[in-house]
Order: C-alpha cells, then sequence, then structure tokens
C-alpha cells in the first residue's frame, strides 16, 4: 500500500528559516586627542591607554586588556580606556566583564552613545534583548545618525519577534548607510517570518548586488522562494549557497525539501544524505530523508531514518508519528501503534497520530478503538475527511449503517469528489434496503471513477448497479 492510500502526501518541515547577522561591536579607533582633558589626567594614563589601543588593533586583546587596566589604575575616570577594556572583554567573549566596564564608561559620561551602543551588543550576545533594546534606545537618543546603533536595535527587535519593530530599524541603518547589505539582509528575513516573500525577495536581492559572495543571502532568498512554492528558483539560490560554501547543512537540507517538492524524491534523498554527512546530528534531516523514502516506498529504509531521528531527539512526538505510519504502510500494526501511543502522549492534540492509529486499529479489526481514534481526530480536526470516512467503514464493520452513512455523508461534503465514500454510503443504503439512494451514489461513484482514471473500480462500481436488484456481494473497499 503506498502513502496516498492513508489519504494525504507526507509533508516535510522546512527546518532552518534566515541567519540573521550580528554585526561587530564599534572600537575608537584612533579619534581621541592625546592631549590631557578633564578625564584624561596623567601622561602615563594616556600612555598605557595608545599602547592598548595599538595592542587592541593587533588583536592582541589580552595584552590589550592590561594596558587598558593599568590606564585606568593611573586615571580611574579615564572614560574611554573602560570602553576600550569592554571590548577586549568582549572580544575574550567576556560579556558580563564587557557590560562593567561599559556601564562605568556611561556612568562617567552619561550621554556616551558608542558605550550604549557596545553595551547593547554584549546584551544581545547574551540573550538579553530586552535590555539590548534599552542600550540601543539611548544609543540613538545621543547619536541619531548611528546607523549600527539601528542595525543592533533591530536584530535585538528580530529574536524577541517584534518584526515590525526590527523592520523600521533595519530601514532607518539602510537610510543612514545605503551600502548596508547585511541589513538588507536581515530585514528581508523579517519579511519571511511575516510572510510577505516577495518584498523578502527584494531585499535579499539588494543584499546580494552589494555583496555578491556572501552565500547566507542566496540561502535566505531561496527561503523566500520556497515560501512561495517557486522550488526551481530555490533549488538555483540554494545550489549558490553551496558553491560559496560547501559546508553548509542547511541549504543542502532545503534543496532537498525542494526537489521532494517537485516529486524528485531520488535527489531529495541525495541532498538530505549530503546535509546528515555535514551535520549528523540534525535529526530534522533524518525525518526529512525519511520522508523521501517513505513517498517512494522505502519503508524499511524510512524506519531507519526515523529511528536515528528519535534517537537524537526523543521527545519530538512527529518522529513517532512518521515511523508508525511507516509500520503501518508495511502492515506491521502493532509496531505502528506503539509508536503512535508515543506520538499521543508527547503531542495530545496531535490529530494525525490518532487519524493513523484509528487506521491502524481498523486494519487490526479493533474497530472500537478505531472508532473512538477517529472521534478524536475529527474532534481536533473537524474538516478532516479521511477519519469520517474510516469511521464510516468501521461503524459499517460494527453493522452500525446509519451511522456510517452519516459519516460517508460528512465526507462526501467535506471533498464531494471523493468516489470512496459515495461508493461506501452506496454500500451502506443497500444493507438498510434504500435502493434508490444506493443506486444514485454507486453512479455517482463510477463517474467519478472514471474521471479520475480507476478503471477497476468504475468496473466494480458499474458491476453494482446491475445486481443492486439482486442479492449479490458488493465488492469492499
Amino acid at each position: 500500500m503506498n502513502s496516498q492510500k492513508l489519504g494525504y502526501w507526507l509533508t516535510f518541515v522546512t527546518i532552518i528559516g534566515g541567519v540573521i547577522l550580528e554585526g561587530n561591536p564599534i572600537a575608537l579607533g584612533t579619534t581621541l586627542p592625546r592631549e590631557n582633558s578633564p578625564i584624561v589626567a596623567t601622561n602615563l594614563a594616556q600612555d598605557a591607554y595608545d599602547l592598548g589601543v595599538e595592542l587592541y588593533e593587533q588583536e592582541k586583546y589580552d595584552e590589550a586588556l592590561d594596558s587598558f587596566s593599568e590606564a585606568i589604575r593611573q586615571n580611574e575616570r579615564f572614560v574611554n580606556a573602560y570602553l576600550y577594556r569592554g571590548l577586549c572583554h568582549q572580544n575574550l567573549g567576556r560579556y558580563e566583564a564587557a557590560i562593567e566596564d561599559y556601564t562605568e564608561a556611561i556612568s562617567l559620561k552619561p550621554d556616551y552613545a558608542l558605550a550604549y551602543s557596545n553595551r547593547g551588543w554584549s546584551n544581545r550576545i547574551l540573550e538579553n534583548y530586552e535590555e539590548a533594546v534599552a542600550d540601543y534606545t539611548e544609543a540613538i537618543r545621543f547619536n541619531p545618525e548611528d546607523s549600527s546603533a539601528y542595525s543592533g536595535r533591530g536584530i535585538s527587535y528580530h529574536y524577541l519577534e517584534d518584526y515590525e519593530e526590527a523592520i523600521a530599524d533595519y530601514t532607518q541603518a539602510i537610510r543612514l548607510n545605503p551600502e548596508d547589505d547585511v541589513s538588507y539582509s536581515n530585514r528581508g528575513i523579517c519579511h519571511n517570518n511575516l510572510g510577505d516573500y516577495r518584498q523578502a525577495i527584494d531585499d535579499l536581492t539588494e543584499a546580494i548586488r552589494l555583496n555578491p559572495e556572501d552565500g547566507s543571502y542566496y540561502r535566505n532568498r531561496g527561503i523566500s522562494y520556497q515560501g512561495l512554492e517557486n522550488y526551481e528558483e530555490a533549488i538555483a539560490d540554494y545550489t549558490q549557497a553551496i558553491r560559496l560554501n560547501p559546508e553548509d547543512d542547511v541549504s543542502y537540507s532545503n534543496r532537498g525539501i525542494c526537489h521532494k517538492n517537485l516529486g524528485d524524491y531520488r535527489q531529495a534523498i541525495d541532498d538530505l544524505t549530503e546535509a546528515i554527512r555535514l551535520n549528523p546530528e540534525d535529526g530534522s534531516y533524518y525525518r526529512n530523508r525519511g520522508v523521501s523514502h517513505q513517498n517512494i516506498e522505502n519503508y524499511e529504509d524510512a524506519i531507519a531514518d526515523f529511528t536515528e531521528a528519535i534517537r537524537l531527539n526523543p521527545e519530538y512526538y512527529l518522529y513517532y508519528q512518521n515511523r508508525g505510519l511507516a509500520y503501518g504502510l508495511l502492515d506491521n500494526h502493532e509496531d505502528a501503534i506503539a509508536d503512535l501511543n508515543q506520538a499521543i502522549r508527547l503531542k495530545t492534540d496531535d490529530y494525525l497520530a490518532y487519524q493513523i492509529r484509528g487506521w491502524s486499529y481498523r486494519k487490526l479489526e479493533n474497530y472500537e478503538e478505531a472508532v473512538a481514534d477517529f472521534t478524536q481526530a475529527i474532534r481536533l480536526n473537524p474538516e478532516d475527511n479521511f477519519s469520517y470516512r474510516n469511521r464510516g467503514i468501521s461503524h459499517r464493520n460494527l453493522e452500525n449503517y446509519e451511522e456510517a452513512v452519516a459519516d460517508f455523508t460528512q465526507a462526501i461534503r467535506l471533498n464531494p469528489e471523493d468516489a470512496n465514500s459515495h461508493y461506501l454510503r452506496g454500500q451502506s443504503y443497500r444493507t438498510l434496503g434504500e435502493i434508490n439512494q444506493a443506486r444514485n451514489d454507486f453512479e455517482k461513484a463510477a463517474e467519478l471513477y472514471q474521471s479520475q482514471g480507476n478503471e477497476t473500480w468504475y468496473q466494480n462500481s458499474l458491476d453494482v448497479l446491475n445486481s443492486l436488484d439482486t442479492t449479490q456481494p458488493v465488492p469492499g473497499l
């Protein structure tokens, strides 16, 4: 039995969205005057500071940090030494220490936009996004022409999933710096997350124009095309992303998904196999490859992939649901039910798990359990044609013919082209002795089977019509 007979095609989860690019903290460079000022009190402090800047620019952050500490020891009110020492901490991954130094700089110079901006950067890296927003807001208040502060605040809003505010900030960053490819890309990702794929494509195309060697821009635009179901264009972009970064497992995975959506399951398997080679710890890659195997009826391979996905993430309901279906398609309904029990334990409102488990119970002729599961699936998804039809079959097998008719009627209401439900309702009407209604359903079933190219069941429907006034058995689905 192939997966179409269960009533739906298996689908992928598009796992990976866009990569938000972070930018960098901002250094002062060599723009400060050397002469003494109210906050630079001694030549010794200035000498230590100048040496620190030299070492910082050589990326010798530990040594630079010592020099800035000496400058601060000589002059504890040396604002820029605190800022630069914060940058050293930041580059060494000591973000809390960086925040302490930026805070000290701000206490000495409350309108110090750069200290606010860099403290915002450290807060963002520590995932303190609301604090980062507050810091960048202050930086903008004191320096409204600082494009990097808008970009940083946009990234913080982005991580807070406040995409509208993020877009507004990226737009300001672009206004101040029209060559800012990063803000174009990040704004495009926000548009993607809002489902505005065409606007996302415009932004990402501009990012690519400004920096055609960044593979993430092609990947993100591929996601936009994928959202528009323009899989050929998406494949082209993922291919370009892979050319620029052959280790990009995400682009291999997403390209595989596109191939699957075009029905090219073997190419999908090839891409997902490469994604797995590059990142064997991502369960979604095994799951998606399993789905491709399942769609070409390689059920054993599908089960192996779903099993590996479960090993990597044993608490994700979907992997059990998928493996349960694969077992069912191999007529191993006991193992299917065990997996579906797990799926339901992990996600009690997963209507597909109830639907598939009901199907397995029906195949095992456990019709009461099947009815209960299809009823739950319908409660969770009242538009579930498959569960109405299969609950109707279970009612028929329990000789509850009126309930069966009611379920087939609902299935037909949801999908008037459902030839099987017309045929099955015709069977039930015939059993109830309602021959005219039965005739109407078998005639409609024959018409639909013929239009759908199903010659076998078209002929069966005609045979039943010719025998309606006899006691000859009706072929069952």
